[in-house]
């Protein structure tokens, strides 16, 4: 959660989310910032997500699991620069738009368990700095891009090596660390 403090989310937002059937409550009990919980609101899709910019400023925890987002969502995810936690599990995203979450610089966990993200769009995180865990569960990614996944989560895992379609967490701080070093060996 973090440091700064922000002001109270807009009461008729959180009704407007409620209504849809999510969840919207305090991370804390002193705290202004919100964990939007959309995992009981199944008709949740696209259209709706831009009822999350009039909260963007306290969400930092957002499960979208089982709802009907698509690829079309991460621009708006793209917007919610505080967010520190995204689960997308089983929605009906490919990771075509995974690059927009970029733009969330706090992002520090990714659960895109149960869709068939692709890998390039995987690849495309690494640039998000303070990105620590990815949840990759019953993922299919392509031969290419899994061949790359592979290389660098043999590393993460001390060159055990799981069958990509049963992934769990890949700590990204350790992949950007590894192709560092690969980059200076080259050097």
């Amino acid at each position: 959660v973090p440091e700064n403090k922000v002001g109270p989310a807009d009461a008729k937002s959180i009704a407007a989310l409620e209504a849809k059937g999510v969840k919207v409550l305090p991370v804390g009990e002193y705290s202004n910032y919100v964990n939007v919980d959309c995992i009981n609101a199944t008709g949740f899709g696209d259209n709706d997500m831009n009822l999350l910019l009039s909260i963007k400023e306290q969400l930092v925890w957002l499960d979208l699991s089982g709802t009907n987002v698509t690829d079309n969502a991460f621009a708006t995810l793209g917007k919610l620069r505080r967010l520190t936690r995204l689960d997308m599990r089983h929605t009906r995203i490919k990771g075509d738009g995974l690059a927009a979450l970029n733009a969330c610089t706090e992002l520090r966990y990714l659960n895109l368990a149960g869709n068939p993200v692709s890998g390039n769009g995987l690849l495309s995180l690494q640039k998000n700095k303070k990105l620590q865990q990815v949840y990759l569960d019953r993922c299919w990614i392509n031969a290419t891009a899994g061949q790359q996944l592979r290389e660098l989560v043999a590393h993460l895992r001390g060159g055990y090596r799981q069958p990509l379609a049963q992934l769990g967490a890949v700590d990204l701080q350790h992949v950007r660390q590894h192709r560092r070093h690969q980059r200076n060996a080259d050097a």
